[in-house]
């Protein structure tokens, strides 16, 4: 559970737990090896805690979808979704201040998704849609 997760599969609802520069580029590689034409691949829905490696991580998850979406979670340690997404100014697609509400963005036009950046995030994904 929360690593390579399917949680739904119409529209593809898919989590991972990758928190760091080197786990999200084995996720990204995963994902290309399943589909290595994702030019209409799913958004991903990122939240960090902290600030440490997010440059890195950033540059990883960057390369490997067209559009980003973030979010922050629950945790007192997450960092604020207005600060992340000046990361992201190239391929931001929305900004939402809680995973609830960025579900419901993606629910309200039955796009796919992809959460990915924090264990945090990846389980409270999970225990929404579980």
């Amino acid at each position: 559970p929360g690593r390579f997760d399917v949680l739904g599969t119409d529209p593809l609802k898919l989590i991972d737990a990758c928190h760091n520069p080197q786990s999200c580029e084995n996720f990204v590689s995963a994902l290309d090896e399943i589909d290595p034409c994702r030019r209409e691949s799913p958004h991903a829905a990122v939240r960090r805690t902290g600030r440490q490696g997010c440059g890195r991580y950033c540059r990883c998850s960057d390369s490997g979808f067209p559009r980003v979406v973030v979010t922050q979670t629950d945790s007192d340690r997450a960092l604020p979704a207005e600060e992340l997404a000046a990361w992201w100014s190239n391929k931001l697609a929305g900004v939402y201040p809680s995973v609830p509400e960025a579900l419901a963005a993606f629910d309200a036009v039955g796009e796919s998704f992809v959460a990915a950046g924090t264990i945090t995030l990846a389980g409270e994904v999970a225990g929404l849609l579980r």
